[in-house]
């Protein structure tokens, strides 16, 4: 202590000696810290209605404890999408709507926000479905499309026994290797199970690993007298399969950005999976058997969770406004009426609101129509663009930024409100 104290000076004890209290409360401390920063950071954006929220159950794999997430998202003044887990709660009570409805409406209130208005994203359990009943809902896409791979795959294996058989021998063998000692650091690639934090790709991740780990697993269970495990697969099969569940990858990518808007890349995504999974006359047995079972599945799941707002958002990105994705011309005309529809009302509500008088200059700013525009963040790279199969051979010129905006003015502007509309450094700024 001496020593200490000539080194350094006079010390609180607290800093230098910790003990599990001591822990406990400075981790408590710091946490209260970074909520004071939220309430901040989203007071202003709040008034303006530029708050969501996500939130969902977990449990831990040691005690079994359940804990309720609750994750917020704000565009700041310069229009910069942020989010910041507010707060993680011990959740011993029943797993019922009105228990996960108290606590949202607890947070929310604490947060200043509105019990009704403020818009969320949750799975599709029948929990969080009703515990947000009365607030603005939107159904989390990828857990529709794990859904989709979910019940696909099964009908799927039900019909086809060699799917079954493939898919019963890929979980015997993970199993297998996660028990025994020494085999997976051995491996180029861990073999993967389900129940990952994405589930959505866990099926993909489980065949990839073991077709690219195959060779030396072969070598690694011969030691072990076990080779009987990797030699039950059918590569060709093992191989199809994995081509047919790579394309999720890059589109999951596209909807699982945090620091991004996704809303406008439903629609989408929805339209390229229903054109990757038509049958064509060149397709293997296999194949054939797997789209038959997942197209009726997606249209059955994702597209009955797509609502105008994820229409609306895909018309007011001008990479993805034209709908060059919808084959048939009659649909693609019958969206833009209801888009339109759907943004005049959008103007009503927010020239009726008393806020948006209040809302400060907002700047978009003009850029150019390449492919550096889509949604690709620097620390999730897209291998190739996804939506590449319809923006190719588009002939129509997307609408600019400038344009979108002026048209949305003009929405307003009917709406018997006041706006101002003027230029600045060769943006459109509307207040």
């Amino acid at each position: 202590m001496i020593q200490i104290g000539s080194m350094y000076g006079n010390l609180d004890v607290n800093d230098v000696l910790f003990g599990r209290e001591t822990v406990k409360r400075s981790t408590f401390e710091k946490m209260n810290e970074c909520q004071e920063k939220i309430k901040k950071s989203i007071a202003e954006c709040s008034l303006n209605k530029m708050v969501a929220f996500t939130t969902d159950l977990a449990t831990d794999n040691i005690n079994h404890n359940s804990y309720l997430d609750f994750t917020v998202f704000w565009i700041d003044g310069s229009w910069t999408l942020n989010h910041s887990m507010y707060r993680c709660s011990y959740f011993p009570e029943k797993h019922t709507a009105v228990n996960i409805e108290k606590v949202i409406d607890e947070n929310l209130s604490e947060l200043n926000l509105s019990l009704v208005d403020t818009p969320c994203t949750t799975d599709k359990g029948s929990n969080f479905i009703c515990a947000t009943l009365a607030k603005t809902h939107v159904d989390c896409a990828c857990h529709r499309i794990n859904t989709v791979i979910d019940i696909a795959w099964k009908q799927a294996m039900d019909s086809n026994p060699e799917l079954k058989f493939l898919d019963q021998s890929a979980h015997t063998l993970v199993k297998f290797v996660n028990q025994a000692c020494g085999i997976q650091s051995e491996l180029p690639t861990t073999l993967k199970h389900g129940g990952e934090t994405r589930p959505w790709r866990s099926l993909y991740s489980m065949f990839f690993s073991i077709l690219v780990s195959r060779e030396t697993l072969v070598i690694e269970l011969r030691k072990r007298k076990r080779e009987n495990l990797i030699y039950h697969f059918d590569i060709d099969l093992l191989r199809e399969v994995v081509e047919f569940l790579s394309g999720f990858s890059d589109l999951f990518d596209l909807l699982e950005y945090a620091n991004k808007p996704t809303l406008q890349n439903v629609v989408p995504v929805y339209y390229t999976l229903y054109e990757l999974w038509q049958i064509k006359e060149e397709d293997s047995e296999i194949q054939q058997v797997l789209k038959a079972k997942f197209l009726p599945v997606l249209t059955e799941k994702l597209w009955n969770s797509i609502g105008m707002l994820h229409l609306s958002a895909t018309f007011l990105d001008p990479p993805l406004r034209s709908f060059t994705f919808v084959r048939s011309k009659v649909d693609r005309e019958g969206f833009f009426r209801q888009i339109k529809e759907s943004l005049l009302i959008l103007a009503k509500e927010v020239a009726q609101t008393n806020e948006c008088v209040n809302i400060k200059d907002v700047a978009i700013t003009n850029f150019e129509l390449d492919q550096s525009n889509l949604d690709v963040q620097p620390q999730k790279k897209v291998k190739y663009d996804p939506f590449s199969w319809f923006q190719i051979n588009e002939t129509t010129t997307p609408t600019t930024t400038n344009q979108i905006t002026d048209m949305i003015y003009n929405l307003m502007k009917n709406c018997k409100c006041t706006f101002k509309k003027r230029f600045r450094n060769g943006r459109i700024l509307i207040s």
